[in-house]
C-alpha cells in the first residue's frame, strides 16, 4: 500500500516535472509495452522488463533523488510480488492500458 502511494506521488510530479527528454524516454517505454502485449502469445517476462522500464522512466521524470531511493529500495524488497503479478492472466494487458493513460497526463 505504501509503495503503491509513492507510485503516484511519482507519477504526479512526473506530469509536472517531466522534461522533454525523459518525456520522450516514457513514450518509448508506453509504446514498447503496448506493441508487446499486441504479439500473440508475448512472453510475461518479456513484458516484466519492458514495464520496469516504464515505471523508470516515471521515477525519472519526478525529478526526485529522495523518492527515487525509496522507490528503488521499495522495489527491491518487492521484486517476487512486482514479478509474479505480471504473470497473471490479463495484467500485461491492463498494466499497458494503466501506462498510456499516464503517459497522456505527462
Amino acid at each position: 500500500e505504501i509503495y503503491a502511494e509513492l507510485e503516484g506521488m511519482c507519477a504526479r510530479f512526473a506530469a509536472r516535472r517531466i522534461t522533454p527528454e525523459q518525456a520522450e524516454r516514457l513514450a518509448k517505454a508506453v509504446q514498447a509495452c503496448d506493441d508487446k502485449v499486441a504479439e500473440p502469445g508475448f512472453s510475461h517476462q518479456e513484458y516484466y522488463s519492458l514495464n520496469v522500464e516504464f515505471h523508470l522512466s516515471i521515477l525519472y521524470g519526478a525529478n526526485n533523488p529522495d523518492l527515487f531511493e525509496m522507490m528503488y529500495n521499495g522495489a527491491t524488497r518487492l521484486i517476487w510480488f512486482l514479478r509474479a503479478r505480471h504473470q497473471l492472466v490479463g495484467e500485461p494487458e491492463r498494466s499497458a492500458k494503466e501506462h498510456r493513460k499516464i503517459d497522456e497526463a505527462c
